[in-house]
């Protein structure tokens, strides 16, 4: 996994200079790895389910380049600065 700690940041600073598809094959990848943490005990089962959710509502929200009516505003503002962190 990119972020141990289940940080979006982190993640997010990983895909700097990785092309579209590159990313989104790395955020299947980052949540298939959130999700099996849920099988790992009480502590990283609550951190993979939160994380892992973040990372599919990302995968959403960089397949559609639109925020979807059920996107809550933190999500907006926060993947899209990760987005805008990766073209620099």
């Amino acid at each position: 996994m990119i972020s141990k700690d289940c940080r979006f940041e982190d993640f997010a600073e990983a895909l700097k200079g990785k092309d579209y598809y590159d990313i989104l094959y790395i955020i299947e990848q980052e949540a298939t790895e959130a999700e099996r943490l849920l099988f790992r005990g009480a502590d990283a089962h609550e951190c993979g389910k939160a994380y892992a959710d973040t990372l599919k509502r990302f995968m959403v929200y960089m397949r559609q380049h639109v925020r979807p009516s059920s996107q809550s505003d933190a999500d907006a503002i926060m993947f899209q600065a990760a987005v805008d962190n990766m073209e620099h």
